[in-house]
C-alpha cells in the first residue's frame, strides 16, 4: 500500500500572493486518491467483528446522525480511536464587535478531525509513490483507444 501524489508547482502556499509573479515557485506533493470506499464496502472489511455486516452498516446513519447534532450544539465529538469531530469558523474581522454581524461576516463553517490516538501507528507505516498526472492518464487513455495499426505508426515515428 501506498500514498499516491503528483506534484504542482505553487508559489508559497498560506500567503497573500495575488499578482506577484516574481515570487519563487517550488513543487509540493498533492496527495491523489485511488478512489472512494463507501460505507457498505468498509463494513463488509470490518465484518469480521462479532456486529457483523449489517449491523455495522446500519449504525453509521445513526450515528452519522448523533454527530451531527451534537456538533450543531457546539461540543466536540470524541470518538476514541477514530478522533475528534469539531466545527471551526472562517471569517471576515470587523472594526467593532457591535458591527459583527455572523450571518455576513462568517464565510465558511469547516468540519475538523483530529486524528485518534491510534492514528500516528498506521501514519508511520505509510509509503509514497508517485502517481501518473491526470493530464498523462487521458494521453495514455486516447493512445489505448487508437486501433493497433494507428498505435504502430505512433511508435515508429517517434
Amino acid at each position: 500500500m501506498a500514498i499516491k501524489y503528483t506534484l504542482a508547482v505553487r508559489v508559497q502556499p498560506r500567503k497573500k500572493t495575488e499578482g506577484d509573479e516574481s515570487l519563487p515557485r517550488k513543487y509540493y506533493a498533492v496527495a491523489q486518491s485511488s478512489g472512494v470506499i463507501k460505507s457498505d464496502k468498509l463494513c463488509e472489511q470490518a465484518s469480521a467483528t462479532p456486529l457483523g455486516n449489517a449491523n455495522l452498516l446500519a449504525s453509521l446513519p445513526i450515528l452519522s446522525h448523533a454527530i451531527e447534532t451534537e456538533l450543531l450544539n457546539g461540543n466536540i465529538v470524541d470518538l476514541g480511536p477514530l478522533g475528534r469531530f469539531s466545527l471551526t469558523l472562517k471569517s471576515k474581522g470587523t472594526e467593532s464587535p457591535h458591527n459583527y454581524n455572523p450571518h455576513v461576516n462568517v464565510k465558511e463553517i469547516a468540519f475538523h478531525w483530529e486524528p485518534g490516538w491510534n492514528t500516528e501507528k498506521f501514519l508511520q507505516k505509510a509509503e509514497f509513490k508517485r502517481a501518473v498526472t491526470r493530464k498523462d492518464e487521458r494521453i495514455i487513455r486516447k493512445k489505448a483507444l487508437r486501433r493497433p495499426d494507428e498505435r504502430d505508426n505512433e511508435d515508429t515515428q517517434d
